[in-house]
Order: C-alpha cells, then structure tokens, then sequence
C-alpha cells in the first residue's frame, strides 16, 4: 500500500500496478413542493459536521441508483422517485435492462469510514429525486430539513 496525497494506492493483484482505492457512493438531491414552493432537503452528516445531500456507500447486491433511494430514505425517512436526465434511449430490442442514470459522477476524496480503514476515493453517482409527499415514511437516522 502506497500512500498518495489523500488518497491510497494499492498493488493489483493480477496487474502488479499502482491502482487507486475507489468506492461507489451515490445521493440525491432531494426537492418537494412545501407552501408553493420547491425545496431542497438536506442531512446533517453526523461525522463531517455539515448538511448535505443524503446518500453512502453502494452495497454489493445494488445499482448505484438503488442506493440513492435506500440512502435517501434511511437518512431522512422520505419515500422519492428519481428525475431522469436529459439523454438518448438505448436502442430498440436492446438485451439488457437500462438502469437509471445519475445526473452527474464525481470522484471525491474521503477519509477512512467504516467501509475502509484508510482515505479513499468515492465515485459518487449523484441523482436528482422528488419527494411527492414531504412527510417521512420512516425515522430518519440524520437531522433532515
């Protein structure tokens, strides 16, 4: 393991090269309609101590696009739907079922988490959701406003 600025290094196993440790993460901007207006929600992240959008790690057994509903309603309790982005349909008769597509993808220097013990790079998917009814579902696991 090789330390690199806020990131980490790795030797891969079956290159022998340096590679970057990376994670999928994935959130959305979450917007509902409150008192004639839109409004944007956010969470108040427990560990960076600041409101952002909701959103984490992507579980093995998910898209990126699932994660960012589970996130969102663990974090604030919202039930959402997802806004597709502008983009081109895939091909009539196309084999393979079309998952949704995050708005934008950004990689994002993060610190050692409970998913790994070293800094480390998220590629974080970020969609963009409306909450239809603005009231929780669930308990929300973080301040959410």
């Amino acid at each position: 393991m090789v330390w690199q600025g806020r990131g980490v290094l790795v030797v891969d196993p079956v290159w022998g090269c340096l590679v970057s440790v990376k994670h999928a993460t994935a959130g959305a901007f979450v917007f509902s309609h409150l008192d004639g207006r839109w409004r944007l929600g956010l969470v108040e992240h427990p560990r960076l101590g600041r409101r952002m959008i909701p959103g984490g790690h992507v579980e093995d057994d998910e898209t990126q696009a699932q994660a960012a509903l589970r996130e969102v309603e663990e974090e604030s309790g919202l039930v959402v739907r997802l806004i597709d982005p502008p983009g081109a349909p895939l091909p009539a008769g196309f084999p393979h079922p079309q998952v949704a597509s995050p708005w934008w993808i950004t990689e994002v220097h993060g610190p050692a988490d409970n998913h790994l013990d070293v800094p480390h790079v998220h590629v974080d998917h970020q969609y963009v959701a409306v909450a239809d009814d603005p009231r929780p579902v669930t308990v929300a696991v973080h301040p959410f406003a």
